[in-house]
């Protein structure tokens, strides 16, 4: 796994819980009987891989390392 690739994947999560927070405030504007409210259209959430988990075998028995460069 490359490093951009667990940043762009973070984004998405956090993308994720925007579009959740916002479809709540929508839900809940509905619930007092806002009309309006009714033609603000849902955001759909992206599907985020786990990468706590092997791709190939679903298995969560996977090891991480962390690595460091020093650049001078």
């Amino acid at each position: 796994m490359e490093k951009e690739e667990a940043i762009h994947n973070f984004g998405e999560k956090i993308e994720n819980f925007g579009n959740s927070m916002s479809n709540t405030g929508k839900d809940m504007m509905c619930c007092g009987g806002c009309l309006p409210a009714i033609f603000i259209t849902s955001k759909q959430e992206k599907e985020v891989r786990d990468l706590n988990k092997c791709p190939n075998y679903g298995s969560k028995a996977v090891k991480k390392e962390v690595v460091v460069h020093d650049v001078e």
